[in-house]
């Protein structure tokens, strides 16, 4: 870590109509040796749904030997205050740090997850994630994603600062004209999506007849997405590099990435799947599978993983190996608590749910049903009212679907959800859905 020079970086936010609010928002911090190292007094909950409120909030703390803890807002009050509780008895870090907490549903009863790191090691890893970007320099960056997420906290604030970026980001979701509009006026060199923000982005371009020739990086994390909608995403933002980057929480949280190149490459035609590898892992981070589960070693880990050398997390991530060209990467086939064992055949959801979506166009899930006879069936669940599920012909469907997988990974039932409940992220809530769906037999 160089020594010393106090960092800057600069915040618009805009509202929903992509105006600036107010005058842009400097923020800075001291990140020389002395000061990482200075021990903190107290810790902080930061609860805030207006987002210069908390990134004003998130540097007063750090400059002040306080610990933030980011929170989504959305969190009911009593785990906030269970999680302050539980903070507060612990003993105080003797260095500048800061606590992420794991998005999770907000409704959940179990505690909040909460990630203590020291602060060097989140500043490192938004380093390395930029540099596997191709970024070293300050960028004008539109960030339209929730902040109080470990990815929102790490590389939307705190990395705006440590590499003197300029970053826009909405108090409001934006509608996608608004979205559009902001990369042009705002002369956008780097955009930030979510997958689900990418789909209905290309849904309304589609819908439009819009493109956007702007030369310019678009970085797609948070969750999965597929190869056939990178290509497709291509074609909107012809000059656009496109990156899939891959993290957890735990671990900084980056920790691949992705160059899935701009429209005119070739080099997703050398995959065989549907589903995209995660890249290459970044600088300090190392990965290996193990009993068919990613595990993985990072310099950025937060503290409760103690050596940072030898200790490989298990990310319950199930991984099998595959090749890009000349390059060996790891392909993600879904999570080890979403693998569905139907009579002691193992059932990879993120294997089968790019063909589902190709024959539906409609968000659908395949889910573990618990039965006494199979221990899990497989069950399919589509985004959709009751007009969708009224016209859906499942018998040709399941006929379709048969001629691309075996009959033991069919889904023995349909059911139709008229809305996906997801985290700020944008991730689906699986196990909520899964829950109704079981309720309801």
């Amino acid at each position: 870590m160089p020594r010393s020079e106090v960092k800057k970086g600069f915040f618009y936010i805009l509202d929903k109509e992509a105006n600036q609010t107010g005058a842009p928002l400097e923020a800075q911090i001291d990140l020389s040796t002395e000061a990482l190292n200075k021990p903190s007094n107290k810790v902080s909950l930061l609860a805030h749904s207006d987002k210069e409120v908390l990134i004003r909030e998130y540097f007063h703390c750090l400059n002040n030997q306080i610990t933030p803890v980011i929170i989504n807002p959305a969190i009911p009050q009593a785990k906030q205050d269970e999680l302050r509780i539980r903070l507060e008895n612990k003993t105080r870090p003797n260095f500048m740090s800061h606590i992420t907490c794991s998005s999770g549903t907000t409704s959940s009863d179990r505690p909040i997850k909460a990630f203590l790191f020291r602060l060097e090691r989140p500043v490192k890893n938004g380093l390395a994630h930029y540099e596997s970007l191709g970024i070293s320099g300050a960028q004008n960056i539109l960030f339209p994603m929730p902040l109080t997420h470990s990815f929102g906290v790490v590389i939307g604030i705190l990395s705006t600062v440590t590499m003197g970026h300029h970053l826009y980001t909405f108090n409001e979701t934006p509608k996608n004209p608004q979205l559009i509009s902001a990369i042009e006026e705002r002369e956008i060199d780097l955009l930030y999506l979510t997958p689900t923000l990418a789909r209905l982005l290309m849904k309304f371009m589609k819908r439009k007849k819009l493109t956007v020739e702007r030369s310019m990086k678009i970085s797609i994390g948070a969750a999965h997405i597929y190869k056939s909608e990178i290509l497709e995403l291509m074609n909107y933002f012809p000059n656009a590099e496109i990156f899939y980057t891959y993290g957890l929480s735990e671990l900084g949280p980056r920790v691949s990435t992705l160059n899935c190149e701009k429209k005119g490459s070739t080099r997703l035609d050398l995959l065989t799947s549907e589903t995209l590898p995660i890249g290459a892992p970044l600088a300090g981070v190392e990965m290996e599978i193990e009993n068919g589960t990613l595990h993985v070693r990072s310099d950025y880990a937060n503290e409760d993983i103690e050596d940072l050398d030898q200790c490989y997390f298990n990310t319950q991530d199930m991984a099998e190996e595959t090749n890009l060209g000349q390059d060996a990467l790891i392909l993600l086939k879904g999570r080890a608590d979403f693998t569905i064992n139907f009579a002691g055949v193992n059932i990879y959801p993120q294997e089968i749910e790019p063909i589902t979506t190709s024959l539906v166009g409609h968000r659908n899930i395949l889910l573990g049903l618990p039965s006494k006879l199979h221990g899990e069936i497989p069950v399919l669940v589509i985004e959709g009212d009751s007009s969708l599920e009224a016209s859906f012909d499942q018998r040709k469907f399941i006929e379709d679907l048969s001629k691309q997988i075996i009959l033991d990974f069919l889904p023995q039932k349909i059911y139709f959800l008229e809305t996906f409940p997801t985290t700020n992220m944008g991730k689906i809530k699986r196990q909520e859905i899964l829950q109704k769906i079981t309720s309801s037999n």
